[in-house]
């Protein structure tokens, strides 16, 4: 990569810049102060550089001496938005040292300045929209920058339900799960089907190459009508987050979490987790409570003639996104 210096425009005795091969070090000692484990070379080259989308592009903040204090990385996606697919940016893995974690001084905060950085990185590259799924806790600093006089970057809370797996609901319409090694082109087709279906506006794109790369390394289940039809598909992380849910029509929601229930093995996975979304019609008679968890949701519109069509309440997604 070529280093790109960033000028954010505030005294904070930070720079910001995108990544260089020699900051790798401190993004092992940042990724681990945050309680992610431990980040590998080989790991994170094929995270930066296999992504069927394009480069991953991480921008650091360094203090004064060089030292790497924070990180954020812009994934290119393709979004589907209206008739037409455009190539945006998902910031992911934002990491701030733990000398900065409840400072809500905004001229000194490393977020500002790294979201400023991936802003730029965007532009640069011709890209419409922003976006990001960070914890709901992210978007008090947002908050505080607007409240400052900083731009005002469009965002929600989104709650989550979870139930336990064992003594699943009755299946409704005779709708299953089944669990498949990989989604194939049928999967995809079914999505480009669900969305003129449900005439979703605004949403991550999903095609085959996409399906293989973000969802293979999860458990994926096709929903099966009780005439064989395939009406659907799902994919469950390892922590039990329901990572991606698509179904040909919208009322077909809630039966195929009642069919994800009785498909899991609740040894493996004890607990369903979903983020709340309308296409939901009643998550609480299956079972389902409110979690603590929160997901934060911003969108930032770069191309200003898009705004409507980015904004935050007209995107579909799922807890992968």
């Amino acid at each position: 990569m070529t280093q790109t210096a960033i000028d954010t425009s505030r005294d904070s005795g930070l720079t910001y810049r995108e990544y260089e091969p020699d900051d790798f070090p401190g993004l092992q000692h940042i990724w681990q102060e945050a309680g992610w484990g431990e980040l590998s070379a080989e790991m994170f080259d094929y995270w930066c550089n296999h992504n069927p989308e394009g480069l991953i592009i991480p921008v650091v903040a360094l203090d004064e001496t060089g030292r790497v204090v924070g990180l954020i990385t812009m994934l290119p996606h393709r979004i589907a938005v209206g008739d037409r697919v455009v190539q945006g940016g998902r910031f992911m893995a934002n990491i701030v040292s733990n000398e900065f974690k409840g400072r809500f001084d905004i001229a000194t905060h490393p977020i500002m300045g790294l979201w400023a950085g991936c802003r730029e990185a965007a532009v640069r590259r011709g890209y419409p929209v922003i976006f990001s799924l960070p914890k709901s806790g992210w978007l008090a600093i947002l908050r505080k920058a607007a409240a400052s006089g900083m731009k005002e970057i469009p965002h929600k809370r989104i709650g989550c339900m979870e139930r336990p797996v064992a003594s699943p609901p009755a299946l409704i319409g005779g709708m299953t799960a089944r669990p498949v090694a990989e989604l194939t082109a049928d999967h995809a087709q079914l999505w480009q089907q669900a969305r003129k279906n449900q005439d979703i506006g605004c949403a991550i794109h999903r095609d085959l190459a996409t399906l293989s790369y973000r969802n293979s390394e999860h458990r994926n289940f096709e929903l099966v009508t009780a005439s064989g039809t395939l009406a659907g598909y799902a994919t469950v992380r390892k922590d039990g987050l329901l990572y991606d849910i698509v179904t040909l029509e919208r009322d077909l929601y809630d039966p195929a979490l009642a069919a994800l229930l009785n498909a899991l093995d609740s040894s493996i996975i004890p607990d369903l987790k979903l983020m709340m979304m309308p296409y939901y019609e009643d998550p609480a008679a299956l079972g389902f409570v409110n979690s603590i968890y929160k997901f934060g949701f911003a969108v930032e519109a770069l191309d200003e003639t898009l705004t409507d069509e980015f904004a935050v309440d007209s995107w579909y997604l799922a807890g992968g996104g």
